[in-house]
């Protein structure tokens, strides 16, 4: 009797289980979602399977709402005996494209990449959106710290199904939906619409055609710091490109139009979109703010901007009594990243990938990657910084 409880005991979750139900051309897929560590991307993953929020159609532009995920391909495999794994969740099938908007890393210290991990694919940091991967009969310690890490397959039949849809390759299989299943209390209570994920809508307003000038788009009223505007055109509603984006960061009003092309066309069609980012948090401007680059360990490089946010003075931690002007700066923002190119009257020019992660009342907190040079980027060093608000 004591040896049929404990077999009893063993088979019943030991934690609270959230469960994906890939179902492939391959057979079923059961991964144990990891809600309590990765939540954003858990959340995102349920509601793009289940369609239950919009995304930007990465094909048309178009605002949809409904299962993302049916019937796209694991486009991509490796099999190498280092990397063993498939990638999925991308609509056009190359890896490419995105729901609409991007997403933060969630990296937790508890999640590594074991055997048979599901883990979110990008482009970088801070770029996840909806293609995923699902790793094989390896570990890949390489991957902890750069892919957020949201799920593992546990049981032998699913890993046999992992196994199979990488035997297939590229484009060999199809995933023709996922369900989902929640075994006790702490699942169900798991709310995915609860986790400041970016909402996709379109942007009533206006055109304005000047023909071989522009094509204008205005709104009916300036869109709401930290969203992002983006734009595809098409000549016959067949053929779809992307225009680009504009980040309408946090602190700023909001413009009122956007120039989408300069309308040479004979005739062109239009999808213009936004993504509302609740959690943005690169500002529209560096007027009046401080930045600080941490740099080969202890050391900084601190810029105080000016009220235009293009000029002001650069002070060295190594050379404290000898600040320099600052000549010129670029700055392009995006939600949870931003690039910085400034050129100072004492220093070659610095670029500067940010990677915005937190933030406080009065700071915005991230990593930076540095580099220098007058033609070529070197890199230089990175480290932490902050940024005032």
């Amino acid at each position: 009797m004591k040896t049929v409880l404990l077999l009893i005991a063993l088979d019943c979750p030991l934690h609270a289980e959230l469960l994906a139900h890939f179902l492939t051309s391959q057979g079923e897929v059961v991964a144990e979602l990891q809600h309590d560590k990765a939540p954003q991307a858990v959340a995102n993953f349920i509601t793009l399977a289940e369609g239950t929020r919009t995304w930007v159609d990465p094909a048309t532009g178009a605002v949809r709402k409904a299962p993302y995920y049916n019937g796209t391909k694991f486009h991509r495999t490796e099999s190498n005996g280092v990397d063993e794994l498939t990638q999925g969740g991308s609509r056009i099938g190359d890896g490419s494209d995105g729901p609409g908007y991007t997403l933060r890393d969630e990296f937790d210290p508890a999640l590594t990449h074991t055997p048979y991990a599901l883990s979110m694919a990008n482009a970088g940091p801070n770029t996840n959106g909806g293609s995923f991967f699902l790793t094989g009969n390896v570990s890949v310690p390489s991957y902890d710290g750069s892919y957020t890490l949201f799920g593992y397959v546990k049981n032998p039949a699913s890993r046999a199904v992992v196994d199979a849809i990488i035997a297939a390759g590229p484009n060999g299989t199809t995933l023709q939906g996922v369900t989902f299943e929640r075994t006790d209390a702490a699942a169900l209570a798991f709310n995915e619409h609860a986790h400041n994920l970016p909402v996709c809508s379109g942007v009533p307003g206006t055109l304005t055609v000047s023909p071989e000038v522009e094509a204008t788009y205005h709104f009916t009223k300036p869109q709401s710091p930290g969203t992002v505007l983006q734009g595809f055109s098409s000549s016959d509603l067949v053929s779809w490109e992307k225009l680009g984006e504009v980040y309408q960061g946090t602190g700023l009003n909001g413009s009122d139009s956007i120039a989408l092309d300069s309308a040479i066309l004979p005739k062109a069609f239009y999808n213009i979109s936004i993504a509302t980012y609740p959690d943005a948090l690169a500002p529209a401007s560096l007027a009046g703010r401080t930045l600080v680059m941490g740099l080969f360990g202890t050391q900084t490089l601190t810029f105080q901007f000016d009220n235009t946010g293009t000029g002001g003075i650069a002070t060295y931690s190594a050379n404290p009594t000898q600040p320099t002007p600052i000549t010129s700066v670029t700055y392009q923002p995006n939600p949870h990243a931003a690039t910085w190119k400034i050129e100072t009257v004492l220093y070659n020019p610095f670029l500067f990938r940010c990677y915005l992660n937190t933030s406080t009342s009065s700071h915005i907190f991230g990593t930076n990657q540095s580099y220098q040079g007058t033609g070529a980027w070197t890199p230089l060093s990175s480290g932490a910084l902050s940024l005032t608000k």
